[in-house]
């Protein structure tokens, strides 16, 4: 009930230090070169401060593990929640534009590129903030899911052995 899911964020905006920078970068890339970014700039800002520590739908969840030594891990699986899915969106139309311009006959639009000019260094930066954002959202979500377990269970939590693998990436 902590943890909002679905194409929910918090009621409020998350205050988190850097956040702001990794919108920004995703943002300006993708502004940089896309024609028209099918979300304003403000909206893009205000989705990703509300939607960091949230899951998102799909296959995202996270949930409580016993390990080989009946130790506890709480693993999340959650990514960049709407600011990855702009990224993706708006990458893509380009990316589709491009090899359509080129004369490059796709078997399905998803595996459209760019060549690594401006267009595709914008990408490679929007794409980073995409994963910063992802990595801090799941670290959000920990947090939150901490805040409980050491209500319930004081002094059951060790940080040392975190394990971060990006949900999606290219």
């Amino acid at each position: 009930s902590t943890v909002p899911s679905g194409n929910a964020g918090h009621k409020e905006p998350v205050d988190d230090d850097g956040l702001e920078q990794i919108l920004v970068d995703a943002y300006d890339a993708m502004s940089s070169v896309c024609a028209e970014v099918d979300v304003e700039r403000d909206k893009f800002m205000e989705r990703g401060r509300k939607q960091l520590g949230s899951l998102g739908s799909g296959n995202h969840f996270f949930e409580l593990l016993v390990g080989e030594d009946d130790d506890v891990w709480v693993m999340v699986h959650s990514g960049s929640r709407g600011i990855g899915s702009a990224i993706c969106n708006n990458f893509n139309k380009l990316a589709v534009a491009y090899c359509a311009s080129e004369g490059i006959e796709l078997p399905d639009p998803g595996l459209a590129w760019l060549p690594m000019d401006e267009r595709g260094r914008a990408y490679e930066i929007a794409m980073k903030a995409g994963l910063d954002f992802a990595q801090r959202n799941r670290g959000h979500i920990l947090r939150i899911a901490a805040k409980t377990i050491e209500h319930i269970f004081p002094g059951a939590l060790q940080w040392e052995d975190t394990i971060n693998i990006h949900h999606n990436d290219a």
